[in-house]
């Protein structure tokens, strides 16, 4: 078994609020499909569902993840 990832691209600073969830699904949704069409057209099956997690390896992301409104 393979695990393939890539990194979903982010808003541009102070373009979007950061509760903005459509964008970033959207943001999600075709990075999914690229990802899906680069594993089948090598001729692998795509077995799994995908999924995310948060880019908050280092204390400065995980506070930056946070804000007096809630996580965002």
């Amino acid at each position: 078994m393979t695990v393939v990832s890539k990194a979903v691209p982010g808003p541009e600073v102070g373009a979007l609020d950061y509760y903005d969830w459509d964008q970033a699904d959207t943001a999600l949704t075709a990075t999914i499909e690229d990802v899906v069409k680069a594993v089948e057209s090598c001729g692998a099956v795509v077995s799994g569902s995908p999924w995310r997690s948060p880019n908050d390896e280092t204390e400065e992301r995980r506070k930056q993840q946070v804000t007096a409104e809630g996580p965002h």
